[in-house]
């Protein structure tokens, strides 16, 4: 082996080693499992710290052991489409349930390295606890809200200009005399309702709001 390739293998190992080292480090889960009995190879510092379990206690454990949603054959049903080769890779959500019974929700990248001495699988998951709470703190704020304006007994339409979408409330339908079905939510509908004689007036003001909101 010349100088040069000397150097060049071990550039080579210092960047394995430090992949290596980012990857264990990692605030993801990191799990590598075998393709035949699935029982796990190699597990990373965030998947330990978030389950509970030790290095020795994972490697007697299989991603099914974590997984109270799936039953063998529904996950080997999931893995079929890597072992044949359709897919690349393949997202899911479900819970993991840690070493004390407690489960929380997860988004899993999983996909087969079929090229590999044994071949194994190498699963990403990311811990959504937080992204599930503030959704649901979302839901239970917009059906307050909601709550709210059926009790006030006022119309509400929104225009998000934006997206280019408009809403109009149940209570505003009926006040001005249809039923929720009978309105599209566009605002071309909205220009439909205004009085022909007010509508260039109105649409002038908004054209004017628009360019400067400080009017």
């Amino acid at each position: 082996m010349t100088e040069h390739q000397s150097e060049s293998t071990q550039h080579l190992r210092e960047r394995e080693a430090r992949l290596g080292r980012i990857l264990n480090s990692s605030s993801n889960e990191i799990y590598i499992f075998d393709a035949s009995d699935l029982h796990f190879v190699e597990v990373n510092i965030g998947a330990l710290r978030n389950l509970g379990y030790s290095p020795e206690e994972l490697g007697q454990l299989t991603p099914i052991d974590l997984k109270p949603e799936f039953s063998r054959d529904e996950f080997e049903r999931l893995l079929l489409p890597l072992r044949n080769g359709e897919v690349e890779y393949i997202n899911f959500e479900t819970e993991h349930q840690r070493k004390d019974g407690s489960v929380y929700p997860i988004d899993a990248r999983l996909q087969l390295f079929s090229n590999e001495e044994p071949a194994v699988f190498v699963a990403i998951i990311l811990d959504i606890t937080e992204h599930k709470l503030a959704k649901q703190a979302l839901h239970e704020s917009e059906e307050r809200f909601d709550l709210a304006m059926r009790g006030a007994n006022d119309g509400l339409w929104d225009w998000d200009t934006v997206r280019k979408s408009v809403y109009f409330s149940p209570r505003w339908k009926e006040m001005v005399g249809y039923k929720e079905y009978e309105i599209e939510d566009s605002f071309d509908q909205w220009a439909e309702l205004v009085h022909p004689e007010d509508l260039p007036a109105a649409l002038e003001f908004i054209e004017s709001y628009l360019n400067d909101p400080s009017i």
